[in-house]
């Protein structure tokens, strides 16, 4: 199966297998410390292998509660940290489903031997393939809030972006009109990459097939740095990658 044969199904399927092999949760949970102080955090956590079947997922994270706030970004804060926000963002997908994503803010360390327990609050499946991918700060939400103006989608070889414009201006229309070029370009050179397999005239079989992977390898990279251009708009960008 081709790459881009590959992302289709991932695309198609990805309601079915999920809570399989992308399967993990946002946590809401409280941390009680040893002093009395009670406060609320978030993180995300990709799925745990649980041994003991004896209690449930949520009694066993809470007897395991580091692996909640163990570090999982090359960041410098601290080995043990949690999320003081987190902003529910709404969304409709491109068949119009209605749907909703969260993205954590305001990262802060934890010291873990000033804990007493944590209790778990709320458990929320989200595949670890699906994110937002532009970084908010906690005002945010405000203009998160609101329906986007602009709605666009496209899609790479590993990877597809679904872009929400929530305040439309000259740099935005630029950044969408070189996507749209790069996405027309990488349709063009593997459509020609197709032509020349189907209709061989002593190219090499291999050559052909190393040089259409060399263009699948980079449409990810291309559109990835473009959309970096983004960041100080009111957009939201949620991506969607295979392995």
């Amino acid at each position: 199966m081709s790459k881009i044969k590959s992302l289709l199904f991932f695309i198609l399927f990805l309601p079915f297998i999920a809570f399989a092999e992308y399967n993990g949760h946002q946590i809401k949970f409280s941390i009680e410390f040893k002093d009395g102080i009670e406060i609320i955090g978030y993180n995300f956590l990709s799925s745990i292998y649980q041994k003991d079947k004896s209690i449930s997922y949520t009694a066993f994270l809470e007897s395991n509660y580091e692996l909640i706030l163990r570090k999982q970004s090359n960041d410098l804060i601290g080995e043990f940290t949690y999320f003081q926000n987190r902003i529910k963002y709404d969304y409709s997908d491109d068949e119009g489903a209605e749907k909703f994503i969260y993205t954590l803010t305001d990262k802060k360390e934890v010291d873990k031997n000033n804990i007493e327990k944590i209790k778990i609050i709320e458990l929320t499946d989200q595949s670890y393939a699906i994110g937002i991918s532009t970084k908010h700060a906690w005002e945010d939400r405000l203009w998160m809030k609101t329906k986007p103006v602009e709605k666009y989608s496209f899609g790479g070889t590993f990877c597809s972006y679904h872009i929400y414009i929530h305040n439309k201006n000259d740099k935005t229309d630029r950044i969408i009109k070189v996507l749209k070029e790069i996405s027309i370009r990488f349709e063009e050179e593997i459509k020609e990459q197709k032509v020349i397999i189907e209709n061989p005239d002593g190219t090499n079989y291999y050559q052909v097939e190393e040089k259409t992977n060399k263009i699948e390898q980079i449409i990810d990279p291309k559109i990835s740095k473009e959309l970096q251009n983004f960041s100080d708009e009111k957009v939201v960008i949620i991506t969607m990658c295979s392995c």
